[in-house]
């Protein structure tokens, strides 16, 4: 009977568990708060490839000007974007279209906020 007395542990063994998990499920919601929060960001930014690259297929040599109005209006639309007239360049040289873009977009978490820089850069043979 005394070493019965001895051998018993000095916590609670299902107190412990019970905070080991409350500690994985606030782990597990943390990360997927900051996935929620950074996955937006990327699904834009490759969608706005995509479009930048749409626009040199289909866009004619002649109206350069109005691609780079459509790419800059394209990338204001986006929440915290930041982007500059010259940071849009669209050329046309021997028959090939390239198009290059810089913006930045900020990323804004509880206790921390980052500029994220995005280039994008697409060239297109024209027929």
């Amino acid at each position: 009977m005394m070493d019965s007395l001895f051998l018993k542990p000095f916590y609670n063994s299902r107190g412990d568990a019970r905070l080991n998990f409350i500690l994985a499920i606030i782990i597990v919601a943390v990360i997927i708060y900051i996935i929620k929060q950074v996955a937006p960001v990327w699904i834009d930014y490759y969608g706005l490839k995509d479009y930048v690259t749409e626009q040199a297929q289909y866009g004619s040599c002649r109206d350069v000007d109005s691609i780079k109005e459509n790419i800059v209006k394209k990338i204001k639309e986006y929440p915290n974007t930041v982007v500059k007239e010259d940071q849009v360049k669209v050329s046309c040289d021997g028959g090939i279209m390239k198009v290059q873009a810089s913006y930045r977009r900020r990323l804004e978490l509880p206790g921390y906020s980052r500029n994220l820089a995005f280039d994008i850069d697409t060239g297109v043979r024209k027929f």
